[in-house]
């Protein structure tokens, strides 16, 4: 079969023949016509049908993890040699519309990231894709159409793959990690999978697990054993790959069952599975766009138990919904930001682990300008390209409660997970601008705010969070109907005390809260269209118990009021200076170089949060206690 020969329908439905999870794209681009493509990539024929019926120029996609692969895309386009041309195995690959090539492996099952390095350093031109989906032949992008060889031809990873690129196996691989020592099977694996494929996939657990205990004791809990009974496994409608694997290991090799019994059952004559209703799609029934085909109802004993995989470790827990909240100018979005950033370029967030870059989504309601600027200043502080951060902003607000909107934003995300490292992280910066039509004092649209937020968390198994104000009266949690902190799994609240801000977990479900976080604004100096512009980034600071007893670090308004000391003259019980000769007075005070406008800046944040006061046009500070101003704090 030439898959470059065939229709777009025709394509899709020989894809998901051999097992790959695939999803329609909108026609000409890369961009899914699906919401949660992540769960809705199927192998179910009808419901393939029927997407490319509804769109016959759909373009195709297929989901590479849940399908057990990972491609390797080299963009020779960029006229840059790589330094693996000679060490390709012979796999399936494609020429991209832009001129580019896939080289598509089984995954071995590793996780990989989505950079390949070698001694540490990146390779150039060279992207590793697993976590999101790939656009296969004959798909057509930009006028240029994509053309297949070795259709479907799958290789094992190579050794050079795996060292730059993978991580640990993951325990839901579709490859078997670990595999007992192969005997030569009675029946030969054609012959296997001759038998198996009269039986069909959907047939009840039981059975199911019959299947596989044969297959087993057939091939002596072999690699390839595993690799016949998955490829067949993963045809059905409800395929689970973390059950097919852990299945798989705990069967022995006199378990009872022989293919014996396998090839009986393939025998007799197909019957309708029979098993509990649930909101994906039936094995004939097409599900209408967007529906989740993950099974309402499992068993408690086909559920995985896992240790808490974390966005920020030991802070922002992944498939979780966060709220930071705080009154107005607490710093909120400072923090949100400076979060959002540590996700985005894999860096701690102040004694957090980030394991690796991320994508994040920010939803910045409240503008994105003011938000660029602290990035900029994030960026310089830790000298980060911002080019390489995966941060990716909305400059206007969604709404939850329009559809529309809604189903936008995902669709946003599932193209952004497509061809970037997965959004684990996302940011709805304020709550209120993004609620749309709903009410947060009602009892009633908060569940549908909840309801909205975690099924976003779910589908992509993000950290989902919303930035929040509090209530005129109640200082300790958002504002609006109680039913927001119940539905949190995490809570954090910015509060602000002269110019110190400070984290606190006031909620960690299931897990032990972290300690306080404290911070203060530094002023920075960054460039826009060539000229100086100032804004402000969190700088931590220890309090003393943390540090054996050393001062904590010095605050921009105590630098203010060391200036006036030192430049003022006595007013009463107060020491006043002009702010010229303040600003002017700055410049020594302190060791980091700052712009004249920061240290104005400074001086009008100091009168704001009570360090500093104004009196006829002059800024003051009280007389010290004791007479003489030399023991003033430099």
């Amino acid at each position: 079969m030439d898959i470059n020969e065939l229709t777009l329908k025709e394509a899709a439905l020989a894809y998901a023949k051999r097992g790959f999870k695939v999803l329609p794209l909108d026609p000409g681009t890369k961009v899914a016509r699906i919401s949660s493509w992540q769960h809705n990539a199927t192998t179910d024929l009808a419901q393939i049908e029927a997407w490319w019926s509804a769109e016959p120029n759909a373009n195709i996609g297929i989901n590479l993890k849940a399908s057990g692969l990972v491609a390797v895309d080299f963009d020779t386009y960029k006229d840059e040699s790589h330094p693996f041309s000679e060490d390709l195995p012979k796999t399936w690959s494609q020429r991209t519309g832009r001129g580019g090539t896939h080289h598509i492996f089984v995954d071995g099952g590793h996780r990989y990231l989505a950079q390949l390095k070698i001694n540490g350093e990146k390779v150039p031109a060279i992207d590793i894709k697993h976590n999101g989906y790939v656009v296969v032949a004959p798909s057509v992008v930009d006028g240029n159409a994509y053309h297949a060889e070795n259709f479907g031809d799958a290789a094992e990873a190579p050794e050079w793959l795996i060292e730059g690129a993978s991580k640990e196996v993951r325990s839901s691989s579709t490859t078997a990690p670990t595999s007992r020592p192969a005997r030569r099977p009675r029946r030969s694996p054609e012959s296997i999978r001759e038998v198996i494929a009269k039986l069909d996939p959907n047939m009840p657990h039981d059975d199911w697990n019959k299947v596989g205990m044969g297959i087993h004791a057939e091939t002596g809990g072999s690699a390839e054993g595993f690799q016949i009974f998955n490829d067949w496994s993963r045809q059905g409608a409800s395929y689970d790959a973390d059950l097919t694997i852990r299945k798989w290991q705990s069967y022995s090799e006199d378990g009872g069952v022989t293919f014996g019994t396998v090839a009986h059952m393939a025998q007799q004559p197909r019957t309708e599975p029979e098993s509990l209703p649930d909101s994906g799609s039936r094995p004939n029934t097409p599900t209408p766009l967007g529906a989740s085909t993950r099974p309402l109802l499992q068993k408690v004993g086909d559920l995985e138990l896992r240790q808490p995989r974390f966005v920020v470790n030991g802070l922002l827990e992944e498939t979780a919904l966060s709220m930071i909240y705080g009154a107005s100018y607490a710093g909120k979005s400072f923090v949100a930001l400076d979060m959002a950033m540590s996700v985005a370029t894999g860096s701690p967030f102040y004694g957090h682990d980030v394991s690796e870059p991320q994508s994040v989504i920010y939803v910045a309601a409240e503008g994105a300008q003011g938000a660029l600027r602290r990035i900029q200043g994030w960026c310089k502080k830790r000298s980060v390209d911002r080019r390489e951060a995966h941060l990716f902003f909305s400059r206007r607000s969604v709404s939850m409660s329009d559809d529309a909107a809604w189903r936008s934003l995902c669709e946003g995300i599932s193209a952004i997970n497509a061809q970037h490292p997965p959004a684990k992280l996302v940011i709805f910066d304020t709550l209120n601008r993004s609620m749309g039509k709903w009410d947060e004092n009602k009892a009633s649209d908060a569940g549908e705010i909840l309801e909205r937020l975690s099924e976003l968390a779910h589908d992509f198994e993000s950290n989902v969070c919303v930035v929040h104000h509090t209530g005129h009266s109640e200082k300790d949690r958002g504002r609006g109907s109680s039913a927001f902190y119940a539905g949190l799994d995490q809570s954090f609240k910015v509060s602000r005390h002269a110019d110190t801000i400070t984290l606190q977990n006031d909620k960690m479900k299931d897990g032990t809260p972290p300690s306080p976080l404290s911070f203060v604004l530094q002023d920075i100096e960054v460039e826009a269209e060539g000229k100086p512009l100032t804004t402000a980034v969190l700088e931590q600071v220890t309090h003393p118990a943390n540090i054996n007893g050393a001062p904590p670090a010095k605050r921009n308004s105590d630098h203010v009021v060391t200036a006036i000391m030192q430049v003022g003259s006595e007013d009463g019980e107060l020491i006043c200076a002009s702010k010229h000769d303040v600003v002017n007075g700055l410049a020594a005070v302190r060791e980091e170089p700052w712009s004249e406008e920061a240290r104005a800046k400074a001086i009008d944040r100091s009168v704001s949060d009570g360090s500093a006061s104004r009196s006829g046009g002059r800024v003051c500070v009280p007389k010290p206690a004791a007479e003489s101003r030399s023991d003033v704090p430099s």
